[in-house]
């Protein structure tokens, strides 16, 4: 990840960004949570086209090996969703981890759509000033 300029939080681009994306599952960039107390996952649908859906969950894991969707009633986001041809941002986030590693998939259904994935974690914990 990278560091934000004077900040508190560490930004990266997903595994994609600004690219077709097939009508198929993508993972987006895993965040060790030990090192932060929340973070979120956001997803731009640019050109979603007239059948092009998003459908968006967490998963999470105590190990970045072995995953399972985190289903919402801990305060974390539990799903979202773009309907067909519908352009827009969607974002999941995570406020109370209950595992070390999170990661948001996205699932583009139908047909290809133009968009990026971006992370944003932070605050982050046990931070040492600079000198």
């Amino acid at each position: 990840m990278k560091d934000g300029i004077k900040t508190n939080f560490d930004i990266t681009i997903g595994n994609v960004a600004a690219a077709a994306l097939s009508a198929a599952a993508h993972d987006s960039t895993v965040i060790d949570m030990q090192k932060y107390e929340t973070a979120a996952f956001v997803f731009q649908g640019g050109d979603m086209g007239s059948s092009a859906t998003l459908a968006g969950k967490l998963q999470c894991s105590h190990d970045n090996s072995t995953w399972v969707d985190d289903d919402g009633t801990s305060g974390n986001s539990a799903a979202v969703s773009l309907g067909a041809g519908v352009e827009g941002t969607k974002t999941l986030y995570v406020v109370q981890p209950l595992r070390r590693y999170y990661k948001a998939v996205w699932t583009v259904g139908a047909a290809t759509a133009v968009a990026c994935t971006f992370e944003v974690a932070g605050p982050k914990l046990n931070v040492e000033p600079s000198s």
